[in-house]
């Protein structure tokens, strides 16, 4: 369900993008990784350990991407990012 949640918004956000940019909107997906968040310990699932913990994505990094997104010329626009820290395992689906 996550996964496909993640892929309708992709799709819509493209098609926003194709139907706004016209006029000037420029839409853009940030799909973030493995963050620093409390998911794990408020959904009582095992957490990693400190040092992987230490090097996952932080909102001020993430925030940072996003303000450097933002602060692109107006006639230019960024797609979709996909922000992945180098710790995290990626396994085909």
């Amino acid at each position: 369900m996550y996964s496909a949640a993640k892929a309708g918004l992709v799709q819509f956000s493209n098609c926003l993008y194709t139907e706004l940019r016209e006029y000037g909107i420029r839409v853009t997906t940030v799909i973030p990784s493995w963050g620093a968040t409390n998911f794990l310990a408020s959904a009582h699932l095992n957490g990693f350990d400190s040092k992987i913990k230490a090097k996952t994505i932080k909102p001020a990094e993430l925030g940072d991407l996003i303000a450097t997104i933002c602060a692109l010329p107006s006639h230019l626009n960024v797609q979709d990012v996909t922000l992945w820290p180098i710790v995290q395992k990626i396994e085909p689906l």
